[in-house]
């Protein structure tokens, strides 16, 4: 009767409570390995999504520039930079808006001051007419620019 019983107990189905408490930690260890890795993937993620957009807020960007310098027909070199602010969505806002996502700071110079840094002052100078435009994007609008939230990129400006 006794070895009945001890059979009947090896070979109940079922899990002993080590094997539980094992799995529940295995379970727990891996669970917090994730939710460690969410604030780099989320930053990662955001990161992906700007560099996404802001290569066409910077072609809104150089069309805006181009037409207000062409509004206020202005010949040289503006003393400010133009600043515009851009929603998630990629339109144009204003800096006091709270969707303002992409702060765009433009700046102008002509080429033969570009020329003068590299030392080559051979080639012709185009004038006031082609300038080089540097754009600065920072996010989110209202922050301090930082090296990880900040893209620069450079185009030519051309007006008749």
């Amino acid at each position: 009767m006794i070895t009945s019983k001890l059979y009947n107990l090896r070979t109940r189905k079922g899990f002993t409570l080590v094997e539980v408490s094992i799995a529940i930690a295995v379970a727990g260890i891996s669970l917090f390995s994730v939710v460690g890795l969410l604030p780099t993937l989320l930053d990662s993620d955001e990161r992906s999504g700007a560099n996404s957009v802001i290569p066409t807020l910077a072609t809104q960007a150089t069309a805006f520039v181009r037409e207000a310098r062409a509004t206020n027909q202005s010949t040289g070199v503006p003393a400010t930079p133009y600043i515009y602010y851009f929603n998630q969505d990629g339109k144009k806002v204003e800096s006091t808006d709270v969707d303002a996502t992409f702060k765009c700071e433009v700046t102008l110079r002509r080429f033969t001051d570009l020329l003068i840094n590299t030392g080559d002052a051979s080639l012709p100078d185009p004038g006031d007419s082609c300038l080089n435009a540097k754009m600065v994007f920072t996010w989110p609008a209202g922050s301090p620019p930082t090296p990880n939230r900040t893209k620069v990129f450079h185009s030519t400006i051309v007006t008749h």
